[in-house]
């Protein structure tokens, strides 16, 4: 974030948050004016006092609700466009590079633009407090309002920066509580049978106590450094108003001007706050601004098969080059351990290589791999997530594979958790089926022959063979399913 353009956000969301910022601190500004008058004719015993303290109570009451209510709706309605956005994003050819981010936090992030601009937006106005307390508190308390905001601005960005690295610290004890909890839970049955659910336990327990101990450091910062930051705004507004009161006292200025001093040195050190608050969620989302930024388009038109130029998937290996086609047969061979998982992922797009450049296609793809992970959920809505197609359909594709037993006659069984329910060699058969469902024309296969029995594999290869269009790239250690064309060798 810029602090010299502190306006460098773009889009309707930054825009209207700036706007309302402005309007609302103009509404502040006016209600602080309204309220010395009210108290000033009420000290006068004038009927104008009631006057003026409704105009105060509607001018913040109209900024209280252009800084609450209609401030989060934008903010909703611009984490909602961000959600919007995440099939463009997990679809896109290329994306920034080593990108490891949370979307959903991301796109939470994005929800805080319209608060981060709008608080910009009082520092902005700022000056014109400061210039108010200056005509009517005089120099001595202007004075006194420059030093202590010197004074708090590096403090308020600090510890800004301190309750940022604090939650980051505690989102990460969290993700591991989380992670770790889930492992035991699903290794149950090992652990008991190893005789070590005890040590699982302890861990979880330790884990547990470092996620409590985090959230703990985060909250004593967090109110430490508002009891600092409170503390000079307070020891600031105090100072002028003893000033303010002084002066008073010798007839040196009026009950007006001194309660301006006060009220608009309130609203000076308020813009100054919410500054300091926001100062380092303007870096997160920043970017999270960078986070959904798509790469621009290229004019030149995708092939049709994603081809590769030189790719390196992991270091030491030698380079790859490759063309596919319709009715391509590509064999990936190597010793387990030596990349190939990592060379399918490059030439997906789901990593980047080491060097080399991968060309993207703009062919359906079916990726087929032990790991890919089912929704608990039907056999019909596994099958065809987007309810494009009838039951006739998925029956033939489930047929297709081998899958045409009495346990697949009805769409509507239901299914666990990453397909719990079905075997690893019927998990493999069935992922196929749902790229024939979607009619894919590149089948990418990860080493799962050894899942499937003799018959299974008879059935698959006999398949892609009658399929002479299509283009499958495999990668095993076993027999394969294809007759390859081609044959790539990945070594350690």
């Amino acid at each position: 974030m810029n602090l010299v353009r502190p306006h460098a956000f773009s889009g309707v969301a930054a825009r209207s948050g700036r706007l309302i910022g402005s309007i609302s601190a103009l509404l502040s500004g006016l209600c602080a004016l309204l309220l010395a008058e009210a108290v000033n004719a009420f000290a006068n015993e004038r009927a104008s006092g009631l006057s003026y303290a409704l105009g105060a109570w509607f001018s913040k009451y109209c900024s209280t609700v252009l800084a609450t209510r209609i401030l989060i709706r934008t903010g909703t309605s611009e984490r909602a466009r961000a959600r919007a956005t995440f099939f463009g994003f997990l679809s896109a050819r290329s994306r920034a590079r080593g990108y490891t981010g949370n979307l959903l936090a991301d796109a939470d992030q994005l929800g805080l633009v319209p608060l981060v601009q709008s608080s910009y937006a009082h520092l902005r106005l700022a000056p014109v407090s400061f210039l108010v307390v200056f005509l009517t508190g005089g120099w001595l308390s202007a004075a006194i309002a420059a030093v202590l905001i010197t004074i708090s601005i590096p403090l308020y960005i600090k510890a800004g920066r301190q309750a940022e690295t604090l939650g980051d610290e505690y989102e990460i004890a969290q993700a591991d509580l989380e992670l770790r909890e889930l492992q035991v839970l699903e290794s149950g049955q090992e652990l008991r049978g190893l005789g070590a659910g005890a040590f699982a336990c302890e861990e979880v327990a330790a884990l547990s106590e470092r996620e409590h101990l985090s959230a703990m450091k985060a909250v004593r910062a967090a109110l430490g450094s508002s009891l600092i930051t409170e503390f000079l705004s307070g020891v600031g507004i105090g100072l002028v108003a003893m000033v303010s009161g002084f002066a008073l006292l010798g007839a040196r200025t009026t009950l007006l001007r001194a309660l301006l001093a006060v009220l608009f040195t309130n609203e000076l050190f308020g813009s100054v706050r919410r500054f300091g608050s926001e100062f380092h969620q303007s870096q997160e989302v920043e970017r999270a601004l960078k986070t959904f930024t798509l790469p621009a388009a290229k004019t030149a038109p995708l092939d049709l098969f994603p081809r590769a130029l030189n790719v390196v998937a992991l270091p030491g290996q030698q380079p790859i080059s490759f063309e596919l086609s319709a009715g391509s047969r590509l064999l990936v061979k190597g010793p387990s351990g030596a990349g190939k998982s990592t060379f399918l992922e490059a030439l997906l797009g789901l990593r980047e290589p080491v060097a080399g450049t991968v060309f993207a296609g703009s062919a359906p793809i079916a990726y087929i791999t032990p790991h890919e992970v089912l929704f608990a959920g039907s056999l019909r809505e596994n099958l065809d997530p987007s309810a494009q197609h009838g039951d006739l359909t998925l029956h033939e594709a489930l047929r297709s594979v081998g899958l045409s037993t009495s346990r697949f006659g009805s769409l509507d069984v239901n299914l666990g958790p990453n397909g719990e329910g079905l075997s690893s060699g019927e998990l493999v058969r069935f992922l196929i089926a749902r790229g024939i469902v979607a009619q894919a024309t590149l089948y990418v296969i990860d080493d799962v022959t050894g899942l499937l029995d003799a018959r299974s594999r008879k059935e698959i290869s006999r398949y892609f063979k009658s399929r002479v269009n299509l283009c499958v790239v495999e990668a095993t250690i076993d027999q394969p399913l294809i007759s390859p064309t081609a044959i790539i060798e990945v070594h350690e």
